[in-house]
């Protein structure tokens, strides 16, 4: 990920884009406006019965080659 990331949109709002209802995973916490790589935001993943709007940590992994310790930092 190369650009910031911006969330504009609010959970029931994305989820008026799919045809099958999306559970909230996301509990009460709001949206972040503005995402950047190691922190987390709001995804769309598939959740066993269907699709859920869920938190995750947002990036790309770093190749293994170039990290400099065991943990990635985005």
């Amino acid at each position: 990920m190369c650009n910031l990331y911006q969330t504009a949109k609010s959970a029931d709002l994305v989820a008026q884009l799919f045809r099958e209802p999306l559970r909230d995973l996301t509990g009460n916490e709001p949206w972040p406006e503005d995402v950047y790589p190691d922190r987390t935001a709001p995804i769309i993943r598939h959740d066993g019965d269907g699709l859920a709007v869920a938190r995750a940590r947002w990036g790309m992994p770093t190749p293994p080659i170039y990290l400099k310790t065991a943990r990635d930092p985005g």
